[in-house]
């Protein structure tokens, strides 16, 4: 009786999401660099109708479609006093992706182990481990499209009737997956060239493929139409700031921005990529050798197909490598940053399990080398959890002091203040700061004020430089500085480059939301300053 009862598709998907949600309870991953800079902000201004209000205090990720953070922000604004319900909720998507690869991994392998390795290798990759419960979205994303590439596979196993529904509902999801985040582009290319590919195994193809298509463009365009047509309004580039050499948006420079910090820039780089320690976004430190292991695996394969001149496909498994490939090379050759790769690293967990079990030796003594080689790649896999480098955690820095999810220092900010957000030497993150105080003062309003960030690379029209200037012009009420800076030192380099801020005074200023290698304080006029702190 019990164990018919897990058995049961419902019970496994509770189970798993409970597991994922005390997983993201425990681990607390949520201190990023993007909550701090655009998740938390985007989602307020989209909700209390501040587009293009707060002047680039986002920068330009303050121009990305605000759906995917509004659960966080929901949560935030009514259970900010209890911060672990907040994580355990964030970690319900890591437990809904886990689900659905449990199922994913239950369509290729029968026995039990088999799939248990499959879950376990695949979850337990660096971009999806040290994503557990926070705010980037990615945990979400790769549920939908491992959701819609499921939905694919039961199709060529003969699990589902092929329908053009069935089509239809793949690539809505996939769809919706891109309009939520346009990365996302990566997978819905890879699924859209792997059934291209493989049209002679699919049903009705042409048929088929179109109501994947159609799909995938009608979760797109319900997901994401409203703000591209906003952006289109507004900027004349439904997909603002990026593509600008088609739309020639008069906002921002006419260029195809895309950050190509991580892309490989030579041949070597792009084979020795998999043996890189050092491939985290920010360069954090990666013990994962899954990508190492995939390429061992193709070598073995190719050596194999040399020696005796033939290939079994089985279509479902070619159909995932295809998949993988044609996704990695786009993931590559255009982005190469680690927590975009969610779908490849859990995918080459299905790969690495088939390839053991395809190349296991004849003979007991071969068996038992063979079995401790792969104990050991086991162990090798699952060192990356616990000797890499997370992105960022709360179960340490500025915890003690604070207990909320987000909490800050207490003071008492002025009605109608104008915040000015100075970044130096880097572009550390601020616009969290409104939201946050936005519970608690009214009539706030938030501008990027340094000037070196109007005559950068992308915002550098007139519009916005002026608009700035208008801005503080006709401003009534306080201006009040937040500065993020590495090192107190660097308040004084601001202060002679900055005209606004020569008469100011500066306090530090502490939130559970930053990391540890930057700071934030907060600057005014000596009187308001005081006003500001003597909260009595």
């Amino acid at each position: 009786m019990v164990k018919s009862l897990f058995t049961k598709p419902w019970l496994q998907c509770l189970l798993f999401l409970i597991g994922g949600g005390l997983i993201s309870m425990i681990l607390k991953f949520e201190l990023i660099w993007d909550f701090a800079n655009y998740h938390y902000y985007n989602a307020w201004a989209f909700v209390e109708g501040r587009f293009n209000y707060d002047l680039l205090v986002a920068g330009l990720h303050g121009f990305f479609n605000p759906l995917p953070e509004l659960p966080l922000y929901y949560l935030i604004k009514y259970f900010n006093d209890y911060p672990n319900f907040i994580y355990f909720m964030q970690g319900l998507w890591f437990g809904a992706l886990g689900f659905v690869w449990f199922k994913t991994a239950g369509l290729f392998f029968c026995s039990k182990r088999a799939v248990f390795f499959t879950v376990l290798l695949g979850l337990c990759g660096y971009g999806v481990f040290f994503q557990i419960g926070t705010s980037s979205n990615e945990i979400m994303i790769a549920f939908l499209l491992l959701s819609a590439l499921y939905l694919l596979l039961r199709i060529f196993f003969k699990k589902s009737a092929p329908g053009g529904g069935l089509f239809f509902l793949a690539g809505f999801l996939a769809g919706a997956a891109m309009g939520l985040k346009l990365t996302a582009v990566i997978y819905c290319a890879g699924l859209g060239i792997s059934l291209i590919l493989f049209y002679r195994k699919i049903p009705q193809p042409l048929k088929s493929i179109s109501f994947f298509a159609f799909g995938g463009l009608s979760g797109f365009l319900i997901f994401s139409g409203f703000w591209l047509w906003q952006l289109w309004e507004t900027f004349g580039n439904p997909l603002f700031p990026f593509a600008n050499e088609l739309f020639e948006s008069e906002f921002i420079s006419r260029e195809n921005y895309s950050d190509e910090r991580f892309i490989p820039k030579n041949l070597s780089e792009f084979f020795l990529l998999p043996f890189k320690t050092h491939r985290g976004e920010g360069f954090a430190v990666v013990i994962d050798f899954r990508l190492a292991f995939l390429y061992g695996v193709i070598l073995i394969w190719l050596a194999n197909v040399f020696k005796n001149r033939k290939v079994q496909i089985n279509v479902p498994f070619a159909f995932v490598c295809v998949f993988v490939l044609v996704s990695y090379l786009i993931w590559l050759f255009y982005f190469g940053i680690a927590r975009y790769m969610l779908p490849i690293e859990i995918l080459s967990a299905l790969i690495l399990v088939q390839a053991a079990i395809y190349f296991r030796p004849l003979g007991q003594m071969k068996k038992s080398l063979y079995h401790w080689g792969l104990f050991i790649g086991c162990v090798l896999l699952l060192l990356n959890p616990l000797f890499s480098e997370p992105v960022g955690f709360r179960n340490g820095h500025s915890s003690g002091k604070f207990s909320k999810f987000v909490e800050g220092d207490d003071l008492s900010l002025p009605d109608n203040s104008l915040i000015l957000f100075y970044r130096y030497p880097y572009n550390y993150p601020t616009a969290a700061f409104l939201p946050y105080w936005a519970q608690k003062f009214t009539n706030l309003r938030g501008i990027e004020a340094a000037a070196r960030s109007y005559r950068g690379r992308l915002f550098v029209s007139e519009w916005w430089r002026q608009t700035k200037d208008d801005i503080l012009k006709n401003h009534t009420g306080s201006k009040i500085a937040v500065l993020a800076v590495e090192q107190e030192k660097n308040i004084l380099d601001l202060k002679k480059a900055e005209p606004l801020l020569r008469e100011m005074s500066c306090r530090k200023y502490e939130t559970n939301f930053t990391m540890h290698y930057y700071r934030y304080f907060l600057c005014a006029n000596p009187v308001t300053l005081e006003k500001i702190w003597n909260r009595n």
